[in-house]
């Protein structure tokens, strides 16, 4: 799992990366457009990916894109509606946005991730417009080529940031469009670090993505491929440079960071 703590980080390093093929997330057919509260899907992760592009159906006659997505916390499902929760992360926000076409972004999700999607045209706080599906129910989509089961998500409002959320799994979801990418892995190491001549030093290392490889490189001659956060001892004082690698079948990437070893009196 992305530890939360480099999400900021992840997005920067996927944005100044060079563009990755993108697949789009199946969505069921429109419906009409319902001006009420706003409206949504939420689903559970198959796999890890990263969400590329979000966009709500329409045009700007429409009104203005205003989109927000959720990671609900602990690993659990929003409850039943007439249940509600407040118990997520925030992981992306947009309001009152005049773009025509899709948003880019870029949000890192990892397998077992509950994830809230809430979009709608119109002014934020004012009067909102979802794109409904044709038919009600969950909906059979698919990442990565694996199943996952939309549901509709909902919010009793229609101002973003949004507070409590619900499950209603009878209701029609209404459509955010989704890009995505799998992409090589991104490793981190954790930023630069010092540390004491002859004392041990754990590296706080991390990948986003699948991957089936990974290795690290002390700067010393020596190196890692057992653990992502392994412990270190430099023998001698100086700067090193360490690096991550990490690999899938779309390709290995790296990141470096430097350690600097402090001299201690004989």
């Amino acid at each position: 799992m992305i530890p939360r703590s480099h999400i900021v980080l992840l997005a920067t390093l996927l944005l100044a990366t060079p563009a990755l093929a993108q697949t789009s997330m199946p969505m069921p057919s429109l419906g009409g457009p319902f001006n009420g509260d706003l409206r949504g899907y939420w689903f559970e992760a198959p796999s890890d990916f990263v969400i590329t592009s979000l966009f709500v159906p329409g045009t700007s006659s429409n009104g203005a894109q205003n989109i927000q997505v959720l990671l609900m916390n602990n690993g659990a499902a929003p409850p039943a509606y007439s249940g509600s929760t407040t118990n997520y992360t925030s992981l992306f926000m947009t309001t009152n946005d005049s773009s025509s076409g899709p948003i880019s972004v870029a949000i890192p999700v990892s397998t077992g991730d509950f994830v809230g999607i809430l979009g709608a045209r119109g002014t934020n706080g004012g009067t909102m417009r979802n794109a409904y599906a044709s038919s009600s129910g969950t909906y059979n989509s698919s990442i990565n080529g694996q199943s996952v089961t939309l549901t509709r998500f909902i919010h009793q409002g229609r101002t973003m940031p949004v507070g409590a959320v619900s499950s209603d799994a009878t209701g029609s979801i209404a459509v955010v469009e989704v890009t995505y990418t799998q992409g090589p892995p991104v490793p981190l190491t954790g930023g630069d670090m010092s540390a004491d001549e002859g004392t041990p030093l754990t590296l706080a290392g991390a990948v986003a993505g699948n991957y089936t490889s990974f290795a690290w490189d002390f700067g010393d001659g020596t190196g890692d491929t057992s653990s992502l956060t392994p412990s270190h001892t430099w023998a001698d004082d100086g700067a090193y440079t360490v690096t991550l690698s990490a690999t899938n079948s779309f390709g290995t990437d790296t990141d470096s960071a430097t350690v600097t070893v402090n001299n201690l009196p004989p």
